[in-house]
């Protein structure tokens, strides 16, 4: 049976559905936008990171010079070369545009050139050639000021990009809003629009039995119901069904009440002539008794 609780709640059901999906698809967009500008921020960190990195490994490689017999700031300098190559291959993972990315392989290379210099100082160090250090610590800083150039392009070329996700973002953002709310409000025509149809659906059926019930106490008990009522698989159904088989049951008294009346009035009718023969019975009987005492009177 398809009755009307069920009926309301799935209409119920399905309007919170619909709502929820707009709610979310909003919210959705909004985390994506949120998080997609956070990775570029992070991104953005890491890369002006690059400049500082640099100059820690240049700065790492002096004091290696100076002391090339100490084994910390040979550990030094090789953690800081390590630090700077994890970076670019983090960055390098990270690549959003051909754009960036190419900037990205700039700054690559002119890292590298930094790293080669340091590199080759520390491998003449270790042979013992003292008389290139210097050249080799600055070109290494004439390298470190190509890093910074392009460092700085590529995080002008990521601003840029930030700035067209954002207006991107926005855009995406203020259509899902208007799908949603575009959504909501159909929704909501539905729903008033199906409102107006179920009450109308409820109502004509009980102003139906209404007027049955009317011309039944107006003792009209001919009244025949709507098939449509009889044929509906909800409450309405059961109760017209229900007020059907009262009317019968009405009906089979009322058939049993008259056929007990017509018994008793024929009862009524044998019971007044059988009085009527009896009480001229007893005035014969008067009328007998009258002339015996009379004969009587008569022999005396």
């Amino acid at each position: 049976m398809h009755s009307i609780r069920n009926k309301i709640q799935s209409l119920l059901i399905i309007s919170i559905v619909i709502v929820a999906i707009c709610a979310f698809g909003v919210l959705y967009v909004n985390q994506q936008s949120v998080t997609q500008n956070q990775k570029i921020i992070d991104r953005m960190t890491a890369e002006y990171s690059i400049m500082s990195q640099t100059d820690n490994l240049i700065s790492s490689f002096n004091d290696a010079t100076k002391s090339p017999n100490d084994a910390a700031t040979q550990a030094i300098y090789q953690a800081n070369r390590v630090k700077i190559l994890n970076t670019l291959a983090d960055l390098k993972k990270q690549t959003y545009s051909n754009d960036i990315s190419a900037s990205l392989v700039g700054v690559e290379n002119t890292v590298d050139s930094v790293i080669v210099e340091t590199d080759n100082g520390l491998k003449e160090l270790a042979n013992n050639n003292f008389g290139d250090i210097s050249v080799h610590f600055s070109q290494a800083n004439v390298n470190n000021d190509f890093v910074r150039q392009d460092t700085q392009i590529l995080i002008q070329k990521e601003l840029d990009y930030l700035v067209n996700t954002q207006a991107n973002t926005k855009n995406l953002y203020q259509i899902s809003v208007f799908v949603s709310v575009g959504l909501f409000c159909l929704v909501l025509v539905i729903v008033v629009i199906y409102g107006s149809l179920f009450s109308k659906q409820l109502v004509q059926p009980i102003e139906k039995l209404s007027v049955a019930a009317k011309e039944i106490a107006a003792g009209n008990m001919e009244v025949t119901m709507d098939n449509t009522l009889l044929d509906q698989k909800d409450e309405v159904g059961t109760l017209s069904d229900s007020f059907k088989t009262m009317v019968e049951t009405i009906k089979a008294k009322i058939t049993e009440l008259n056929k007990s009346k017509m018994a008793l009035e024929n009862s009524n009718e044998e019971l007044g002539k059988l009085n009527s023969y009896m009480v001229g019975r007893e005035m014969k009987m008067v009328e007998l008794k009258g002339k015996i005492s009379e004969l009587e009177k008569t022999k005396k």
